[in-house]
């Protein structure tokens, strides 16, 4: 990151016109001036360090160089302002690294072409561009399939996993997501889905706009707006809508569960880190979890978070942990 950019990056953030990856990345720097510090490699070198001192007094404003305190105080100055640049040049590389590991642009298929299935592994995540720009982002351990008809009276797409859809309007070709047990119908809105095999729920979650959740004998189960949720249990066919924060946190490295189920938990673990978890009791499978899970986090930092929920204890085994 160059001076113009951090220049830039810190106006948008007081003016309150950052996207949520930029205050993420000026927010982590704020609390690094609390925590203790991880040495950037490219700063290692003494000549560049005298260089970025430089630069940074350089393009001090002339009236306040001249304040005499300033004048007094310069060496203090120059290391406040080192130290700030270093820590918010080494979390932007971070979170760029991340985004560059996980984010992958792909563009389908034109219309009319051939069925298109892409998925994603363990801590992957991609952002496809539909034929009609439409925007769908997949999360971790996912499948999507867009049908060969996509765009035509019908814009149908199957997912088996997590996406986030921000469908471009289009009132004469409704969009269809399809999951196992579910159909969600809209004209033009952004909503999240989250439909994996090892969940016992299937979640809908509107950004903005309206959808409409089907069954699948098609029957309306709900129609939802903005902030509003639905989760519905496969094994007893029951839907409950709830209000809703947040959808997908995901797509910024971190997950908000809200009365998650304990599978639930255990796929978001699994999304993040490649590693399941089970329990060797039956309580923790009947507890809900509310709790914010953040990539940047070590698997040790995780689970401690999670067993202090409902004071449970874990060990690892090979490729998986264990509560008890």
């Amino acid at each position: 990151m160059n001076f113009t950019q951090l220049k830039k990056l810190l106006r948008n953030y007081l003016a309150n016109d950052s996207t949520n990856a930029q205050r993420r990345v000026v927010d982590l720097w704020y609390e690094s001036f609390s925590t203790k510090q991880n040495k950037i490699p490219e700063l290692d070198d003494p000549v560049q360090k005298e260089m970025l001192r430089k630069q940074i007094w350089e393009r001090l404003p002339t009236h306040t160089i001249q304040h005499s305190w300033l004048r007094r105080n310069r060496h203090i100055v120059l290391r406040l302002s080192v130290a700030a640049v270093v820590a918010l040049v080494g979390i932007w590389g971070y979170v760029a690294s991340v985004n560059r590991s996980v984010v992958d642009e792909s563009a389908v298929g034109k219309q009319g072409a051939s069925t298109y299935i892409t998925n994603t592994g363990i801590r992957e995540r991609k952002l496809l561009i539909l034929p009609d720009s439409s925007r769908v982002w997949l999360n971790a351990n996912s499948t999507l399939q867009v049908d060969s008809g996509y765009a035509g009276t019908e814009r149908l797409v199957s997912l088996e996993g997590e996406a986030f859809f921000d469908v471009r309007p289009n009132r004469s070709s409704s969009f269809v997501v399809k999951t196992s047990h579910l159909k969600i119908r809209v004209l033009g809105t952004a909503f999240n889905v989250m439909s994996y095999a090892q969940t016992p729920d299937i979640r809908v979650v509107v950004d903005h706009g309206k959808v409409a959740v089907m069954d699948s004998l098609d029957r309306t189960l709900h129609q939802l707006t903005e902030g509003q949720s639905l989760v519905y249990a496969i094994t007893r066919g029951e839907a409950e809508v709830r209000r809703s924060s947040s959808g997908a946190s995901w797509r910024e490295g971190h997950v908000v569960l809200e009365q998650a189920s304990f599978q639930e938990v255990s796929q978001a673990v699994y999304n993040m880190y490649g590693i399941r978890i089970r329990s060797a009791r039956q309580e923790p499978k009947r507890y809900s979890y509310n709790l914010h899970l953040h990539a940047h986090r070590t698997l040790e930092q995780t689970m401690e978070i999670i067993c202090s929920i409902h004071r449970l204890k874990y060990r690892r085994k090979q490729d998986e942990i264990v509560l008890y």
